[in-house]
């Protein structure tokens, strides 16, 4: 659904979101012009057809400095994870503390159990989540399995935190060139997550301090930012009752919290 007026936001966040707006088509220029010295063609092409398949593992107690404590996905990686047992690892400073995917990826899970991950372990004040699966610009598919106590800190999606945003710059933010390279380079324009009834999500938990109002969607956390070109954002849970079940955020819902802003109203 659609807001009926712009949430409010800091006069420094809406100067930044109003640079890179008008930065954006420069960029696009700029990396139209250089993707075919940039990216090889035919191996884009490749990437979207190759999986790599991760079968019947055990991925525990695992450490990553930022994103993707157990699992890290980036820049159309496309992975079939089938089977495993991803628990107990940490993201430290950033999202994703069992699987952490990004930039056009696609991820198909079938009968994994994904439990005691966390994502921004160190407890820092940042925007990283989904303790148990952190994603931002993918399409993926959850069969069966189960993602459960994992723990999200000071921020939200205890056990996903699932987002459609942009996908940032190199160095300064205001230039999107990462972005740029998404939608251009990759075409990519759909977000999609699909959960089927035999999944279960349940006893994840999203943490948050004295000093924030974060902690939201101790299940799923759904995060659509509209700033320039962001994807679409498409959400499926069958038998939603029953797969989501018996999570906890400090604020917000405790199943799910859906947050969707727009810099501007948009048909």
């Amino acid at each position: 659904s659609d807001l009926p007026t712009s949430l409010p936001t800091s006069a420094g966040a809406e100067l930044s979101n109003w640079i890179r707006n008008q930065l954006y088509p420069i960029v696009q220029g700029f990396v139209r012009d250089r993707a075919p010295n940039w990216f090889h063609a035919a191996q884009i092409s490749r990437a979207r057809f190759d999986y790599v398949r991760i079968l019947g593992n055990t991925l525990d107690g695992n450490l990553a400095q930022d994103d993707g404590g157990g699992i890290y996905l980036s820049v159309m990686s496309r992975a079939y994870i089938v089977g495993n047992d991803i628990r107990n690892n940490r993201a430290q400073e950033g999202a994703g503390g069992g699987i952490r995917a990004t930039m056009a990826s696609d991820c198909f899970l079938r009968d994994n159990i994904i439990e005691g991950n966390q994502a921004n372990a160190l407890r820092l004040d940042t925007s990283n989540g989904g303790g148990g699966i952190g994603v931002r610009n993918v399409q993926m598919t959850i069969e069966g399995g189960r993602i459960a106590s994992n723990v999200a800190n000071e921020f939200a999606g205890g056990g996903i935190y699932f987002s459609a945003s942009d996908d940032g710059g190199l160095g300064i933010q205001e230039l999107p060139i990462f972005h740029a390279i998404l939608t251009i380079t990759y075409g990519f324009r759909a977000t999609k997550l699909s959960i089927d009834g035999r999944a279960r999500i349940q006893g994840n938990i999203a943490t948050h301090t004295a000093f924030t109002d974060q902690g939201k969607g101790g299940g799923l956390y759904l995060f659509r930012y509209n700033v320039i070109e962001t994807p679409t954002l498409e959400v499926e849970v069958e038998r939603y009752r029953i797969v989501v079940t018996s999570n906890s955020a400090s604020f917000g819902s405790g199943a799910v919290q859906m947050f969707l802003r727009w810099q501007q109203r948009k048909p």
